[in-house]
């Protein structure tokens, strides 16, 4: 297997698990959220499942833009609980 292929493995996994630990996170702040929160939460969230099936650059660069917006759930609801 090329390099590039184990760096994009390595990207992904190190990304899905950035995920599952945000989506942890805000799972537990989510009782205290209102339900803006949830919808958002329930949208992306969604969205991650679909991306950690992929194992394509275009699922990498999708991976990234859904943890950032995981990221900046996860203050919104941290700034207003």
């Amino acid at each position: 297997m090329s390099q590039g292929t184990e760096q994009m493995k390595k990207d992904l996994q190190t990304g899905r698990d950035q995920l599952r630990t945000l989506r942890d996170e805000i799972r537990v702040k989510l009782h205290l959220a209102g339900m803006d929160a949830r919808e958002t939460f329930s949208k992306l969230e969604a969205e991650a499942i679909e991306i950690e099936r992929g194992v394509t650059e275009a699922s990498r660069l999708a991976l990234a833009d859904v943890v950032d917006r995981f990221k900046k759930l996860s203050s919104s609801i941290k700034s207003k609980a």
